[in-house]
């Protein structure tokens, strides 16, 4: 075989193993979505990536750890597993954990004693999830900053190789049920500070709807419960596929650039 038939061939097995079939996990009644993307534009995801294409073909001899860490979206389970379950499923050598605390917020978390926890498992990636609560009380979008950064700068502090990936809380409503604005700014805050950082972010706000839409497509669909704040198992299986979704679309454009 010639070397430039070699290469071909290389590379139309790197574009095979990222042709997985991903289906549209927005739900069709959902108005105003954003594309279901990871927006990357450092590329900062580029080496989880290329781990990843290594285990589709057979080159990567140790596990792809990732840890999801974030509140009660986390915490109850359903949202970071049924991602997990579908990288799992998708490449062998992917081992996923979550670990949420009920009522975290950023700051809080960071003074939890949980990111020791986190440092032991020595993640290769780490999904981020945060935002709900700072949406209530007296919200500042400057010191909101400060916190994920104090949050961040820990991670890689404690992390130095690992990869960090953002997501934004998807939408709530106050108490009296009004639309709960803050929700928005929260999630504009974190994809601010990721821009500024060159860090990867999950808009699942904007995916979701964005100001118009994204709590109110929730709530018609029957994914959301009463509170307003939290999602039905269902709403949370949602979001673990777009995510999944999403975050395909990101390795498969990687792998055809490679």
């Amino acid at each position: 075989m010639s070397l430039s038939s070699a290469l071909s061939l290389q590379a139309q097995e790197a574009n095979s193993a990222s042709q997985t079939v991903v289906s549209n996990a927005v739900p069709s009644s959902f108005r105003n979505t954003a594309d279901n993307v990871i927006l990357d534009p450092a590329e900062h995801l580029y080496p989880i990536y290329l781990a990843l294409l290594d285990i589709k073909e057979g080159e990567f001899l140790d596990s792809l750890r990732v840890m999801h860490i974030g509140d009660s979206h986390i915490r109850g389970h359903i949202f970071p597993q049924t991602f997990g379950k579908n990288m799992a499923d998708e490449f062998a050598a992917v081992r996923y954990r979550d670990l949420g605390i009920n009522g975290a917020t950023f700051s809080s978390y960071t003074h939890s004693g949980k990111l020791e926890q986190v440092y032991a498992w020595q993640p290769d990636l780490v999904i981020i999830s945060f935002g709900t609560n700072e949406a209530y009380g007296k919200y500042s979008p400057d010191t909101h900053y400060r916190q994920i950064d104090e949050l961040i700068v820990l991670l890689q502090e404690n992390l130095p190789y690992a990869c960090l990936l953002f997501t934004t809380p998807a939408g709530c409503y106050l108490k009296g049920g009004g639309y709960n604005a803050n929700n928005q700014r929260c999630a504009e805050t974190i994809g601010r500070y990721a821009r500024d950082h060159g860090l990867p972010v999950y808009d699942l706000f904007a995916v979701g709807g964005g100001d118009k839409d994204a709590c109110a497509n929730w709530k018609r669909s029957g994914m959301m419960r009463p509170d307003g704040v939290h999602f039905t198992p269902d709403g949370y299986r949602t979001q673990g596929r777009m995510l999944f979704e999403a975050f395909m679309r990101g390795y498969q454009a990687a792998v055809k650039e490679m």
